[in-house]
């Protein structure tokens, strides 16, 4: 663990607690902790309650990940169709503008990316099992910026809410390279802040499964995934 991580710059909430949960993924005490990386005690105490909660609420099982690449309403529409899965959401991530929406984003003015939130319960679906299907169902090779332009709304990213999601990742995204023999682009980082995309966006496949752009590009999309799962498939 490095020595230079430290909470009284501009660290949010949500970056703290995804740093301490790590933490105490490997068994290293809350004190521990809060004197590495000089924590002020309110903020430790905040941390903690968010921890708790979320302990309390999901029972532990429950896991959150947050993945981009291509367009979120064809990874909403995949995911959806896992078993395990229990919710996916679309949203932006990554970008510095503070309340961005649809039009924004795609015109690449605010630095986001089009991303889903996917809640699933990894005693039934892995991470590990996530990231084969987001592979295969999006373009993770090309680069998330060209010509010094911002980076693109599209770009494969993966936001990790936990250290060993993170460790998962960069395995994952080594082993793809070699398989496909080419480097792969997907950004790996902490989750920043999710802002969910507006109600028209949210279950647009669901909602639209006639629309020409379902049919031709969503709908391949799940059936390669029903390949690769065929048993994860939801009831």
């Amino acid at each position: 663990m490095r020595g230079d991580f430290s909470l009284s710059g501009r660290a949010s909430i949500a970056q703290a607690t995804w740093f301490m949960r790590s933490c105490l993924m490997q068994k290293i005490s809350n004190s521990k902790i809060r004197a590495f990386c000089k924590i002020p005690l309110q903020l430790n105490n905040k941390i903690n309650d968010k921890i708790q909660t979320n302990a309390r609420m999901t029972g532990m099982a429950l896991e959150t990940t947050t993945l981009g690449g291509g367009r979120f309403w064809d990874l909403e529409a995949v995911f959806q169709q896992l078993r395990g899965v229990k919710t996916v959401q679309c949203g932006y991530a990554g970008g510095h503008a503070e309340s961005p929406n649809y039009e924004a984003v795609c015109g690449g003015d605010t630095g986001h990316a089009e991303v889903v939130r996917v809640q699933f319960d990894n005693e039934i679906l892995s991470f590990e099992e996530i990231l084969e299907v987001f592979f295969k169902i999006h373009d993770p090779y090309s680069p998330a910026n060209v010509g010094g332009q911002l980076a693109s709304p599209l770009r494969s990213v993966i936001y990790v809410h936990t250290y060993e999601q993170r460790t998962i990742a960069h395995e994952a995204v080594k082993r793809f390279g070699r398989f496909a023999h080419a480097m792969v682009m997907t950004e790996i980082a902490i989750c920043p802040e999710f802002f969910p995309a507006e109600p028209e966006h949210q279950n647009f496949y669901r909602n639209h499964k006639d629309d020409t752009y379902c049919t031709e590009f969503i709908l391949p999309k799940i059936m390669r995934s029903r390949e690769i799962f065929k048993k994860k498939l939801a009831a």
